[in-house]
């Protein structure tokens, strides 16, 4: 276990948290009911939909600037594909069930249940080439703070309500929250104010480590490794978060909204064991090492003897990671619609956004079809697409970014960003049932044919009809 810990500490200065963000799944459109984790307001075309476990969402994000390629290098190392400010970072999300339901034509309530692990890795490119090839630094040192590391496995149950009201005359304003219990199940992290010195000896190749301020915090590691099975099911690593948004109908073709989403922390307080290194110092055999492992399994060799001895099982609070959504679309044609958004993330002071651009289109209230174009600082374009389709009251869902890797020869291995979901729901009737024209029979109306008008030629004064009622008397 000792040994686990430190190599993934050691990984965590070798890499610099980032987020690449699926988007694509958000432009997919509402009607998938998995997308209120990116706007609390949305709710699916049904009266009722019910999610189930595993079936109804999966979602893997693997985003670096490594790809499987350099992991498994043949003959290049892959830090000659890192950026100076080098990035990787792993979330995982499975559905654990969701029920929502219609409360009239104006509310709708939400109960959830989610998995996820989400996690961020960061350092400069250089001090990881200093650390696995000192032998091109003889003589030489550096000094580093701009390194941080995180792993936050949790669970979330929550209550989601969203309401629609008319404002400014006949504009529709659709706000919502969700108020979440979040259930830690384990995590690690490292102290944002440490900083490592590094100096290799011209020499011996002698390289000396000293770190300052170091330390790495984690909870329930030793549970999972006791096999703990109640404090998988209830424990005291508990917090809170919420999610708010709004959504307003501008006219008939525009809608723009924002949302805020996992603003909440966990605080760890079961099975907590800190690890502190404050000012030590250790000598590492020099030359080039072969790979990155052999570097991770020496640096913990040598220290493993130095960390047992400074320890503490102190609690701590640990924030997840937040994310901010701004999003427009504005319908071109019936059922088609323009859609711009930008998402940021913020996870223990490290900052990510991207811009997307895309289009989707409702075919028929049974298809949803998206493709989205987006960017992010240091990977660059990227093209994604998405669909929904409803089959009764069976919709079948998915999405993925970086769609041209996917399909090349040899995408799946050089590709440094993998990012899908997919699922199944069960959504029952429909918001607005379709109207039928209602054909009024038209009922005839007799008329009374108009009596002719018997026009005399002669004037009043002529007029001797008197004379003839005068002779029948």
């Amino acid at each position: 276990m000792k040994k686990f810990i430190l190599i993934l500490s050691i990984v965590s200065i070798v890499q610099s948290a980032s987020a690449q963000m699926d988007i694509s799944f958000l432009h997919a459109g509402s009607n998938v009911p998995q997308v209120n984790i990116f706007q609390p307001v949305s709710f699916p075309d049904a009266r009722v939909f019910v999610a189930l476990p595993v079936i109804s969402g999966v979602k893997m994000r693997l985003n670096g600037e490594i790809s499987a390629n350099d992991i498994f290098p043949e003959g290049d190392s892959y830090l000659n594909r890192l950026s100076d400010k080098n990035s990787i970072s792993f979330d995982f999300n499975t559905t654990l069930y969701q029920i929502g339901f219609r409360l009239g034509d104006y509310g709708a309530v939400t109960l959830f249940g989610n998995e996820r692990i989400t996690s961020s890795f960061g350092m400069p490119t250089r001090t990881a080439d200093f650390l696995i090839n000192n032998s091109k630094y003889l003589g030489e040192s550096r000094t580093d703070d701009d390194f941080g590391f995180n792993l936050n496995h949790f669970r979330e149950y929550g209550i989601g309500y969203t309401h629609s009201l008319k404002i400014l005359g006949d504009k529709e304003l659709r706000v919502g929250g969700r108020l979440k219990y979040l259930q830690g199940v384990f995590n690690m992290e490292t102290s944002p104010d440490a900083a490592v010195h590094l100096r290799t000896d011209s020499v011996t190749f002698i390289q000396n480590i000293r770190v300052e301020n170091l330390i790495l915090q984690t909870a329930g590691l030793e549970a999972m490794d006791q096999e703990d099975a109640e404090y998988l099911i209830t424990n005291g690593n508990t917090g809170f978060g919420i999610d708010i948004g709004a959504e307003l109908d501008v006219n008939d073709k525009l809608t723009v909204g924002f949302a805020v989403n996992d603003l909440g922390k966990i605080s760890w307080n079961d099975y907590v064991k800190n690890y502190t290194i404050d000012d030590g110092e250790i000598d590492l055999k020099g030359g080039s090492f072969n790979d990155i492992e052999e570097t991770f399994e020496a640096l913990a060799d040598s220290l493993e003897s130095f960390i047992e001895e400074e320890t503490n099982e102190r609690a701590y609070s640990s924030s997840i990671p937040t994310r901010v959504l701004l999003d427009a679309r504005y319908e071109v044609i019936k059922g088609g619609n323009v859609r711009a958004s930008t998402l940021f993330k913020i996870d223990e002071g490290n900052h990510a956004q991207i811009y997307a651009l895309g289009y989707s289109q409702s075919i028929a209230r049974i298809l949803d079809v998206s493709a989205t174009v987006s960017y992010q600082s240091l990977h660059g374009f990227s093209v994604g697409g998405g669909l929904a389709a409803r089959f009764g009251f069976l919709q079948l869902y998915g999405s993925a970014e970086n769609i041209p890797n996917y399909i090349s020869s040899d995408g799946l291995v050089n590709n440094s960003s993998l990012n899908f979901r997919f699922g199944a729901n069960f959504l029952f009737g429909r918001k607005y049932k379709k109207q039928k024209e209602n054909k009024v029979k038209e009922v005839k109306v007799k008329t009374e044919k108009p009596v002719k008008e018997t026009i005399d030629p002669f004037p009043e004064e002529y007029n001797l009809q008197h004379l003839n009622d005068l002779g029948h008397k």
